[in-house]
């Protein structure tokens, strides 16, 4: 079975121009509007999975799903995920954890 490397990746975007303009006018707030694209891609940046959520909605929750997804994505093709490389906003016990729980070797560095 084939090996293949994953970054764990997340980008913020406003889709509807109106959208923009209220979160500008809105930024001195303690709340953010907007969305967040959480994706898990190969190294060589193919997309594999992601999950769209509010900005308000913490990274970590969604290592799990995404690597479930990713997983049995994988799977169907003879491959299996050898290391999840991925920012320091994902470290924590539970993140190594849950990827070291399908397998993958997690590197990300500490905070």
């Amino acid at each position: 079975m084939c090996s293949i490397l994953l970054a764990l990746m997340f980008m913020r975007f406003e889709a509807i121009p109106s959208v923009r303009k209220l979160f500008r006018r809105l930024k001195g707030r303690t709340y953010k509007l907007g969305w967040r694209a959480h994706t898990l891609v190969s190294m060589k940046a193919l997309l594999i999975t992601y999950i769209v959520r509010a900005v308000n909605v913490n990274d970590k929750d969604l290592v799990n799903p995404l690597m479930g997804k990713a997983t049995c994505l994988l799977r169907l093709y003879g491959k299996r995920i050898s290391h999840a490389i991925a920012d320091s906003q994902y470290y924590s016990a539970e993140v190594f954890k849950t990827i070291r729980r399908y397998g993958a070797e997690p590197v990300i560095p500490p905070l």
